[in-house]
């Protein structure tokens, strides 16, 4: 329920933070923006809620095969593909996923 009930600031933070994490990574390309998270992973279609994404680009893995490698990972990391960006909703990290995830990138 916390996930459902964050605020725009708190949005904001986490994804400055999880950008600035990543930026370190050397060869990716990092930004921030604006998107929607689905209620439910989808279960509740007609409903969305505002969210920030940090989206990546490049890294030694195709972006075809990275989603499949960060999933089967330890811990699995779950990402989603759009317009040629590999996209991390900040709404449904919990703390300190930020670093796991920027380690998860740095080793592909």
């Amino acid at each position: 329920l916390a996930m459902l009930g964050m605020g725009a600031d708190e949005i904001e933070r986490r994804a400055l933070d999880l950008a600035a994490k990543l930026k370190a990574v050397p060869g990716i390309s990092v930004e921030i923006l604006d998107d929607s998270s689905e209620v439910g992973g989808g279960s509740v279609p007609a409903h969305s809620l505002p969210t920030k994404v940090v989206a990546i680009r490049a890294g030694k893995t195709p972006l075809a095969t990275t989603p499949a490698a960060l999933r089967m990972g330890e811990p699995s990391i779950f990402a989603r593909v759009q317009r040629d960006r590999l996209l991390f909703d900040v709404r449904t990290l919990l703390d300190g996923e930020g670093d796991e995830i920027a380690a998860a990138v740095a080793r592909l």
